[in-house]
């Protein structure tokens, strides 16, 4: 009986400790969009993606002209994505991050916030994620890559 007790335990603090949760954007691909229409004769929406991220256990993959990785946490209705490299540094908030009536596995939420720095003179690699404005409504729409 300590045995099993024991072992759940020890599984119980593995779980934790490498983040198991209910991330339901973990192993799927999204484009991103800030504007979505629904058309009036009920064919499936239509998008022009800005981009596309890939969401796997806390990395995420913007997978366009060239792959960059980050990072990404969703708490309650909040998600923030982060990439970093050696000369940049861009944090992305969005907030009320929620399920669409529009489409299953379709997300809408509002950039509140964007943090980008840049050493001055480098190549600017994430510059092309900056053209959002606070505020400005967002759609993650899923997508197959």
């Amino acid at each position: 009986m300590k045995e099993i007790l024991k072992t759940m335990m020890i599984l119980s603090l593995f779980l934790t400790v490498t983040g198991c949760s209910s991330d339901s954007l973990s192993g799927k691909s999204f484009g991103v969009s800030n504007v979505i229409i629904n058309p009036m004769d009920g064919s499936d929406v239509s998008t022009d993606f800005m981009t596309t991220f890939k969401f796997n256990r806390g990395t995420v993959t913007q997978t366009n002209d060239s792959e960059i990785s980050g990072s990404y946490t969703l708490d309650e209705d909040a998600l923030k994505i982060t990439f970093t490299n050696d000369h940049e540094e861009l944090t992305m908030v969005f907030s009320a991050f929620s399920e669409t009536d529009i489409r299953d596995n379709t997300y809408q939420s509002e950039l509140l916030h964007t943090d980008y720095d840049y050493d001055n003179g480098a190549v600017r690699h994430f510059e092309a994620l900056t053209t959002l404005s606070n505020g400005a409504p967002v759609y993650f729409v899923e997508v197959d890559l």
